[in-house]
C-alpha cells in the first residue's frame, strides 16, 4: 500500500478523495450551482501547426467554491473534447466507472489534465489529416445541456508555408 498522500486514480488520472464530510457537504450544493462554480481553461502550445503535428493541450477544471462540489454528468464519461463540434476526435475511452457519474471537486480544487490531439479527423470509419485551415477545439464536463467548457482556436498550416 502506498504512502502517498495524495494517491491518483489509474483510470481518470484524477485525484481520488476519500473526505467523507466534504462528501455529505457535496451532496447540499444544488447542481445548477455546482456547474456554475466549475470553470475550464484550455490552453495549447501554439496558435498555429504544421499539418500532421500533435497539438499538444492542458485543460484545467476548477472549483471556485470554498466547500466540495459534485457535478453529476449525462453517464460515466466526465469530460470530453472535440473538434468544431466533431467528437469523439479520439478513440481513447474516457468513461470511467468508479465515479458513479459524478465529477467530485474539493473546496477550491483544481484538476489539470493534458492531452493531445493528432492532427487527424474521423470521417466514417476513415482517420485523415484536417486540411489546412483554423479549428476550434472545446474541451467540456460531459453534464449535457449548459456544459461548463472551455474553446481554443489554432490554425493548421501546411508544410510548406
Amino acid at each position: 500500500m502506498s504512502s502517498d498522500p495524495n494517491p491518483r486514480r489509474a483510470d481518470t488520472g484524477l485525484e481520488e478523495s476519500n473526505d467523507f464530510l466534504g462528501e455529505a457537504v457535496r451532496r447540499f450544493v444544488p447542481q445548477p450551482l455546482a456547474r456554475a462554480a466549475l470553470t475550464v481553461d484550455l490552453t495549447t502550445d501554439y496558435d498555429r501547426y504544421v499539418q500532421g503535428t500533435s497539438v499538444d493541450c492542458r485543460v484545467e477544471f476548477r472549483n471556485r467554491l470554498p466547500v466540495p462540489v459534485g457535478v453529476r454528468t449525462a453517464g460515466l464519461l466526465l469530460w470530453d473534447w472535440e473538434v468544431d463540434g466533431r467528437t469523439p476526435t479520439h478513440d481513447e475511452p474516457r468513461v470511467f466507472p468508479d465515479s458513479q457519474g459524478v465529477f467530485e471537486f474539493k473546496g477550491g480544487e483544481r484538476k489539470v489534465v493534458e492531452f493531445s490531439w493528432d492532427g487527424r479527423l474521423k470521417d466514417g470509419d476513415t482517420w485523415s489529416l484536417a486540411p489546412v485551415g483554423s479549428y476550434e477545439l472545446t474541451v467540456f464536463v460531459a453534464t449535457g445541456n449548459r456544459r461548463p467548457s472551455a474553446r481554443a482556436t489554432i490554425e493548421i498550416v501546411d508544410r510548406e508555408a
